[in-house]
């Protein structure tokens, strides 16, 4: 039994964000209207609302995909690696191989919404895991919700620096300074 939209909606809504995302490249998120997108993914307003009430639902949509699609890759680890921030060398990757997208994250043309939640999903993202690796009632020396803005924060940070220096490293080279950055004192603050 299949699950999820059919092909039709998939490729709807696939053509609609690489419009959304082509549009937002050329002149920024706040520029970009409905009528742009329709027009450029070459569909009805009808279809559009079908499928997206604004603008902003499109965009939210697209994020959530990515926090999805995040989520996968980091479970699909192997069980016991012990590795913190399943997420990190996935976004790293995906930010690497879309590197003519990146600004979009980090810059003005993605917008402040656009930001704000690609801040939260990282927090999302390092709160879920960090949780599940905490037992019941286990004393921490910093609570949880003061590490998750470090952790979430520190690597948002850490990406923006290196897209704006031109991607200079692999992402698994990033993701390993990443690591070393951030998971000593995480282990400290959790007791872990």
């Amino acid at each position: 039994m299949a699950t999820g939209p059919d092909r039709r909606v998939r490729k709807t809504r696939q053509a609609l964000h690489f419009a959304l995302v082509q549009l937002m490249m050329e002149k920024g998120y706040e520029s970009v209207t409905v009528r742009d997108i329709i027009e450029r993914a070459d569909v009805g307003r009808t279809t559009f609302y079908a499928h997206f009430t604004d603008k902003e639902d499109l965009l939210r949509h697209g994020v959530e995909t990515l926090q999805d699609e995040l989520r996968e890759a980091g479970t699909a680890r192997p069980a016991g690696t012990g590795r913190f921030f399943a997420f990190s060398l996935p976004l790293l990757e995906h930010a690497y191989d879309n590197r003519h997208l990146s600004p979009l994250l980090v810059g003005r043309r993605g917008g402040p919404l656009l930001r704000r939640w690609f801040d939260e999903m990282v927090a999302d993202l390092a709160r879920e895991e960090l949780s599940r690796r905490l037992p019941a009632r286990h004393p921490t020396r910093v609570p949880l919700a003061t590490v998750v803005p470090f952790v979430a924060g520190g690597f948002a940070s850490l990406l923006t620096w290196w897209i704006d220096d031109g991607l200079q490293y692999r992402p698994t080279e990033l993701d390993e300074m990443f690591h070393a950055v951030a998971v000593p004192g995480v282990r400290d603050a959790l007791n872990l």
